[in-house]
């Protein structure tokens, strides 16, 4: 079994327990412990996984960290001129990491300020929340290949990536950091588990608090130094 997500540990405010039977849940649960092995993408959610899989060996659970491969991408260059787009893909299951990071009250003070700034978003909408003439939703799709096909018509010039600290964001992957990286595209993101342990702050990515002034001040930065942009969009 492959897993890439803390299935014990998701938050009550997660969409996809709204949707999902319990009947369902517990037979996910079922399989996580049961399975002879299981395989998954960081070291934390593996901890997790060997404490809840008690009675089988530790070795039962394989680390295979996520690897993007760069002939995969096709991406488009970025020049969107005197525009400035901030760019999020997700799913509806970070609505509370988009909100209650403090990053959509901070996207808003910085649209007003900036007129220049637009955002552009794939997998969940924003448009109850920031200027409809300056936002566009691209969509969504899945499957790997179409997602990894849809990925490469991106042109954000800063890539978004706010994550509250609960268990169950403590163990997810850096692969979002990972996207935008491939891209150029240089990454804003949370102080907090998969981002912390893998961004150098100011180098290979700009590390937030979930605070207002925090992401604030980092948007700013980001939207008027061009060359710091660049440059963490190539380190990366």
């Amino acid at each position: 079994l492959d897993i890439d997500d803390n299935l014990f540990e998701i938050d009550a405010s997660n969409p996809f327990l709204t949707h999902l039977p319990k009947k369902f849940e517990m037979h996910l649960l079922g399989m996580a412990v049961d399975a002879k092995y299981v395989t998954t993408t960081t070291e934390r959610l593996a901890n997790k996984l060997r404490k809840e899989r008690y009675y089988r060996p530790k070795e039962s659970v394989v680390v295979i960290p996520n690897l993007i491969s760069t002939d995969r991408y096709k991406p488009a260059k970025i020049n969107n001129k005197d525009k400035i787009v901030i760019g999020y893909a997700g799913g509806s299951s970070h609505y509370n990491d988009l909100h209650k990071s403090n990053a959509i009250d901070a996207l808003q003070k910085i649209m007003h300020e900036y007129k220049n700034v637009y955002v552009q978003s794939a997998g969940i909408k924003l448009d109850k929340y920031l200027p409809k003439a300056r936002y566009e939703f691209l969509g969504g799709t899945s499957g790997v290949q179409k997602w990894l096909d849809f990925y490469s018509t991106f042109k954000f010039d800063i890539g978004l990536a706010p994550i509250l600290d609960t268990p169950f964001n403590l163990c997810k992957s850096n692969i979002k950091w990972q996207e935008y990286s491939l891209m150029g595209i240089p990454t804003i993101a949370s102080k907090i588990g998969p981002y912390e342990d893998s961004i150098k702050h100011a180098s290979t990515g700009y590390l937030v608090k979930n605070t207002m002034d925090d992401w604030y001040n980092a948007f700013k930065l980001m939207i008027e130094n061009e060359s710091l942009r660049r440059k963490i969009g190539e380190k990366a």
